[in-house]
């Protein structure tokens, strides 16, 4: 019982960021619009936040003014995509669905870059190896279908 009550507050941290987007999608919802990318936005401004918070961090900023900055920068960086998909729908008349779905799967794609290159991490190791880089691979990214094939049929992941 004790682990459960433990556990609530990481929790509720957790949920909080989740919580505030549904909100925030209801909220357009009732004005007509639907807004798809919302979590594609959240993670833009994460991405932003977290990035802008360590580099500062890193570069001698205090920390209470370098949390307040990185909010600040996270919620701009959210604003402006949200101002992109605004255009798209009203003024470009796009799907909203589309576009929606579009900066999400961007922003999927564009944070995991962004994170992988600003903080010099790869992301899965196989067997004590890189997962980029496994034998018989024709290219540093381990494009051959059979490395893959190989990679996803090991029986365990190691983290790094």
């Amino acid at each position: 019982m004790s682990t459960i009550l433990g556990m609530i507050p990481s929790i509720l941290m957790m949920t909080a960021p989740i919580l505030i987007t549904a909100i925030g999608g209801m909220i357009s919802e009732k004005s007509g619009v639907t807004n798809i990318a919302l979590e594609g936005l959240m993670g833009f401004g994460g991405c932003a936040a977290a990035a802008s918070h360590t580099l500062m961090e890193a570069a001698g900023m205090p920390h209470g003014a370098s949390i307040c900055l990185a909010l600040f920068i996270g919620s701009c960086i959210g604003g402006i995509f949200s101002i992109i998909h605004a255009v798209a729908a009203i003024d470009l008349s796009a799907d909203q669905t589309i576009s929606g779905t579009g900066i999400t799967l961007l922003a999927d794609g564009v944070t995991i870059f962004a994170s992988q290159i600003l903080f010099h991490g790869v992301q899965a190791w196989y067997a004590g190896r890189s997962f980029w880089n496994l034998p018989n691979s024709n290219h540093r990214f381990g494009c051959c279908l059979p490395c893959l094939v190989r990679a996803f049929q090991a029986p365990t992941w190691n983290a790094p």
